[in-house]
């Protein structure tokens, strides 16, 4: 008998290990297929040439003897020549993989696009713990793997990944408390260290749900909650010596802040169509139903009686397996209630950010696709219904578009889809084609006056970049190059017209590159171009005569 048995598990250990190796695999190859297939946009660019001057200098200096970085002016972003707009941790990592690789695209974005991959993993073992229920964790592995929103992210030579990563470690750690584990608060601690050097108002979001978390600790026992408040103690010693040396509060006046009204709107739209639709509610709303007025008679039964009694009743409406759906453990009911909470707790304190950018949410994703797969194998009935569903939210956005409060108007679409054909066709756009006319008409140290900092300019050409927002115009001497419509930034200025008196001094050149939005490649999906345009377009740059 035991030998049959062992003969029928067998293969079903080799299938489960098989699909789990199927998804690393894919996660590999979603995580770095082509990843230098489209050039640093704006921000990515900020972060590698500041990475380059850590391997220079040592540390983030804001001036390479060619080329300031700067995006609001010394007074909002630097201090004693050391860059202070953002935490340095992402600017390490980029410099350490351009010490090992080389400074390339490639190598700027994939370590971030390694520690992506290694989200999903976590968040997959993350589950089992959880869970013990292979479904419930290759569902939430596949929610997250696809998930358009976050593949883009992770392949940014920017910090998202990381604070997705931090987020699980913190999520868990919240778990271990609930469970009375002594390393749970130091989970809590390193995902909130993480979160701060890479972005510290995204640490300060999880703030509020982990005072949540101190206080019903403090009501059950006063003693449980000492570790987790002596770990946040802990981090805000850590988190000082940064607030205090990059003097934060000069940073509030230095960008123009939305309405919260109107950032809460984004916030909840962007939510219903990349993350999740509002609809999704419904799983809880019809399980709390079929438990309170059909289970419930039976419920404490089950609870006293063997499972095989249970079932052995033709009368219950419910089987024995949904009695235990309907009755997860304690301590994973509270804490799905922890990350129901998150949302409501962690967005309000992004309002204090200038605008709305799913940047900022993106740490959230973990858990809302942890509960999604808990809740689509305990609330549907049928396992086959589960998968079906499951595969639509991974696949496409007609529940999104179907259920729509907004009146948006997206089209029906699969954003897995797209994303997969962006990033293994080849790309170029209007950066591409400008880039490769300063390649070969410009030479090094040439100045190039534009209405943006233009780091992309900087990181791969070595022309001196002078934003004429922040220094006085016209220079003396006068510069050779003049762009009077930025490349590659996101703010977006009236474009810059050449004074009559210098109009003699300069040749007006006019380029045809392809019609692509500035921000093309910046990882909002509603900005992000998956192909090439197919229509062009005039580009002018001045050339100062010889």
């Amino acid at each position: 008998m035991k030998i049959e048995s062992d003969i029928g598990f067998r293969p079903r250990v080799i299938g489960i290990a098989c699909l789990y190796l199927i998804l690393a695999t894919a996660g590999l190859f979603l995580a770095f297929c082509n990843l230098d297939g489209r050039l640093f946009w704006a921000d990515e660019a900020e972060n590698a040439v500041l990475a380059r001057n850590i391997l220079k200098f040592g540390v983030p200096k804001v001036d390479d003897g060619v080329n300031h970085i700067s995006l609001h002016g010394d007074r909002f972003d630097a201090r004693d020549g050391l860059w202070t707009w953002s935490p340095w941790l992402p600017e390490y990592v980029t410099a350490a993989s351009f010490a090992v690789f080389g400074q390339t695209t490639w190598a700027g974005r994939a370590p971030f696009a390694f520690i992506g991959w290694l989200t999903v993993a976590a968040l997959g073992a993350m589950t089992w713990k959880m869970y013990k229920s292979h479904r419930v964790t290759i569902g939430a592995m596949l929610l997250l793997g696809t998930s358009e929103v976050f593949l883009l992210h992770i392949r940014q030579c920017r910090y998202y990944s990381i604070t997705v990563f931090a987020e699980i470690l913190l999520l868990y750690g919240i778990y271990q408390i609930l469970t009375k584990t002594k390393s749970g608060p130091w989970l809590v601690l390193a995902g909130l260290t993480l979160q701060f050097y890479c972005n510290y108002t995204i640490a300060a979001a999880n703030i509020p749900l982990l005072l949540v978390l101190a206080w019903n600790s403090f009501r059950q026992n006063k003693t449980s909650a000492a570790p987790l408040l002596v770990c946040l103690g802990i981090f805000f010693v850590i988190s000082a010596p940064w607030l205090v040396f990059s003097e934060v509060w000069r940073q509030g006046s230095a960008e123009p802040h939305d309405p919260w009204t109107k950032t809460l709107r984004f916030y909840l739209v962007q939510f219903h169509f990349h993350f999740f639709p509002w609809c999704i509610i419904l799983l809880p709303a019809y399980g709390w139903l079929a438990e309170r007025f059909g289970a419930n008679r039976h419920v404490g039964q089950a609870s006293c009686l063997p499972v095989e009694a249970a079932s052995s009743r033709q009368s219950d409406r419910f089987n024995a397996s949904t009695l235990q759906r309907f009755n997860a453990p304690p301590a994973v009911r509270s804490f799905e209630k922890y990350l129901i909470l998150l949302p409501f707790l962690y967005v309000p304190v992004l309002f204090v950010m200038s605008g709305g950018y799913l940047r900022y949410m993106l740490p959230v994703l973990p858990a809302l696709c942890l509960l999604v797969a808990a809740w689509l194998f305990r609330y549907v009935r049928w396992t086959a219904v589960a998968v079906l569903l499951l595969m639509f939210l991974c696949l496409s956005n007609v529940f999104a578009v179907a259920t729509d409060p907004f009146a948006k108007q997206y089209p029906i679409r699969s954003p897995f889809a797209d994303f997969v054909f962006g990033s293994l066709l080849p790309y170029q756009d209007r950066f591409t084609d400008v880039l490769n006319f300063f390649q070969k008409r410009a030479n090094p140290g040439d100045t190039v006056v534009s209405d943006n900092p233009e780091f992309p300019l900087m990181f791969y050409t070595r022309l001196k970049i002078v934003n004429a927002r922040l220094s006085p115009f016209p220079l003396h001497p006068l510069p050779r190059w003049i762009l009077p419509v930025s490349l590659s930034d996101v703010f977006f200025f009236p474009p810059a017209q050449l004074p009559d008196n210098l109009k003699p001094d300069y040749e007006k050149i006019t380029l045809t590159v392809h019609d692509s939005p500035r921000v093309d490649n910046m990882p909002e999906p509603d900005f992000y171009q998956s192909l090439t345009a197919k229509t062009m377009t005039p580009f002018v740059i001045y050339e100062r005569k010889p």
